[in-house]
């Protein structure tokens, strides 16, 4: 967290919990907090939760990273009643990955950091590719470098 420094991360749902705020697709205060509740606020961004639509509007989409850094660019991204980032509020928020989407006109923010955080809006743990699995171990936990030939099983 960024309080304690300890490395979180925070997938589809707990990246909803973990931003600081929740909007409408246009930008405006969310009308869902009043039945979801507020958030933690832990990381600099305004999220749309379902941003997609519900279950039937769930996809997977080719992220990618504004200057092409792996393991973010080109990485197969499975978004299940998916948020969104629609927006950076802080100075230090970085982003890692975005996805095109034909309900948007912009790509929307898929993955950002902040300190010990990391926020992804889509599924990683669901392909057979362990990039993102590889780059926050490497990254947050300080834990040395992944085997190459390391799987999910």
């Amino acid at each position: 967290s960024r309080e304690t420094g300890k490395p979180v991360w925070g997938t589809c749902a707990g990246c909803i919990v973990l931003s600081k705020s929740l909007v409408e697709p246009n930008g405006t205060v969310s009308s869902q907090l009043k039945s979801f509740g507020r958030t933690l606020g832990a990381v600099d961004v305004e999220t749309i939760r379902n941003a997609f639509g519900r279950q039937l509007g769930s996809f997977e989409g080719t992220l990618k990273h504004p200057s092409g850094d792996q393991p973010w660019d080109g990485h197969k991204g499975i978004f299940i009643r998916a948020p969104a980032i629609k927006k950076v509020v802080g100075a230090d928020v970085k982003v890692l990955a975005t996805v095109q989407h034909p309900r948007f006109e912009e790509p929307l923010i898929a993955a950002v950091e902040q300190g010990s955080i990391l926020l992804t809006t889509f599924h990683p743990e669901l392909t057979d590719d362990v990039a993102i699995h590889r780059y926050f171990v490497e990254r947050f936990l300080d834990l040395g470098k992944l085997p190459k030939k390391a799987r999910l099983s």
